[in-house]
């Protein structure tokens, strides 16, 4: 039975390589997933925190059995570049406690044993891949991040990477962003968005919401 299984992948590069972001993309074109999308999550960021650019997680919402653990896993394990620490952590009923896990990694230095115990408390799938596996810590904090539907932002959604230049509303909302707010809470119902950078909406309410600021010819993708 297909449900929505959270599949959530950290610390799987080295600076110069495929960054994480790009597997988690990867993954979903090798396998053909059906997806909603793939979110990239901030952590904490410490002196004591191994990361590459920004340690950030990288989480795939994809509609499928939690047997796609399996594949996933094979291709971490394929792509992961040497001298990282790639984890793996698989869900789709995300408990609350899992979720509050999410939230203090990204305010405090969590450590690894933090993360298997919380794992074998509720019975989430979680695997270190290689290296010291010290990414389970961020990829069960992805699992509990992109669950509660209000973290992150959007890396791939059906569509996304192929907007240039001045994009309808109406565009934006078949996609899925049909959620469009200028930074005084009125929402944009009609109108152009000028794409001169990638477009990240971010996760609200568990579905994409894309922050504008109206300027000249258009409104303007910001990050608030």
């Amino acid at each position: 039975m297909k449900t929505t299984v959270f599949i959530s992948i950290d610390d799987t590069d080295m600076e110069g390589g495929e960054g994480t972001g790009r597997l988690a993309r990867r993954i979903v074109r090798e396998l053909d997933l059906d997806v909603e999308g793939v979110t990239r999550h901030q952590l904490f960021i410490h002196p004591t925190i191994k990361y590459t650019k920004r340690n950030s997680c990288n989480v795939i919402m994809a509609r499928a059995g939690l047997e796609i653990r399996n594949a996933v896993k094979e291709i971490v394990l394929e792509r992961f570049q040497e001298g990282s620490d790639p984890g793996l952590a698989v869900g789709s009923i995300i408990p609350r406690s899992v979720q509050r896990f999410g939230q203090m990694a990204q305010g405090r230095v969590l450590s690894k044993r933090d993360a298997v115990k919380m794992a074998e408390e509720t019975g989430i799938y979680l695997e270190e891949l290689g290296g010291t596996g010290d990414g389970i810590i961020g990829a069960l904090a992805g699992l509990g991040l992109c669950s509660t539907g209000a973290d992150g932002r959007y890396v791939l959604l059906e569509g996304l990477r192929e907007l240039h230049g001045s994009v309808s509303v109406e565009r934006l909302s078949g996609m899925g962003i049909n959620t469009i707010v200028l930074d005084s809470g009125k929402k944009v119902q009609v109108g152009t968005v000028m794409t001169a950078e990638r477009v990240r909406p971010s996760r609200v309410a568990g579905r994409p919401l894309l922050f504008v600021k109206e300027g000249e010819g258009g409104f303007y993708p910001v990050v608030l």
